[in-house]
């Protein structure tokens, strides 16, 4: 145990552990910075915003459909329920979007646990079309709504976020594996290479005595 200490402290009194430990905390530093940067793209309302406007889009498509369909056709019928589907998810990221600029947090969760609800039973009337992987993750923003709508608080990107528990969660999810590893490969080097000088083990030359010759 004296000697593991021993070779701990080796490592800390290095004179690179100072600038290797500066560097560790200007990346953390710039992650936050980049996260602080774009996590205005990332807040609820301007994600229901974009999703409305892609809505807006696609009801607009389907109108200039709609007018070379012959009326009372199956396809025309068809035309005319996704123009109304797409036109009550529209209407509904609206809803969200200012439930969430005037901080009415709770009604814009009970807001996205019902869209994520409608997602979900369309995924399951398409399921052999659809990736698991999508299945998976409208299952888990379920849940995630859910539990918000119970206990509303401030919304915060899990994508790019910004203060608290988040943050580090985000942290040790995207970058510290990396930067832990970066770390073990820093702190073994010192421990292994230390003793040597000019491609030699000093630990292992003998001792030169006074006056006697070796």
């Amino acid at each position: 145990m004296a000697y593991l200490l021993f070779q701990l402290k080796k490592v800390v009194k290095n004179k690179l552990t100072p600038i290797c430990l500066s560097i560790l905390i200007l990346i953390l530093g710039f992650i936050l910075f980049l996260n602080l940067r774009t996590a205005p793209q990332f807040t609820l309302q301007a994600g229901a915003q974009k999703e409305g406007t892609y809505y807006q889009t696609e009801i607009a498509k389907l109108k200039q459909n709609l007018k070379q369909q012959k009326k009372n056709s199956d396809l025309y019928q068809e035309t005319e329920q996704d123009i109304n589907s797409n036109q009550k998810i529209a209407n509904q990221d609206y809803q969200i979007q200012k439930a969430a600029q005037a901080a009415k947090w709770q009604l814009a969760y009970t807001l996205m646990w019902q869209k994520k609800q409608y997602e979900k039973k369309h995924l399951e009337n398409i399921a052999d079309q659809v990736d698991p992987a999508q299945v998976t993750e409208t299952n888990n923003k379920l849940k995630f709504f859910a539990y918000l709508k119970d206990k509303p608080l401030a919304y915060e990107s899990q994508d790019m976020p910004v203060t608290g528990i988040q943050f580090w969660l985000h942290l040790n999810q995207q970058y510290l594996p990396y930067l832990f590893t970066l770390v073990a490969l820093f702190i073994l080097t010192l421990l292994l290479t230390e003793p040597y000088h000019q491609q030699l083990d000093l630990t292992r030359l003998n001792p030169i005595v006074n006056g006697v010759k070796l």
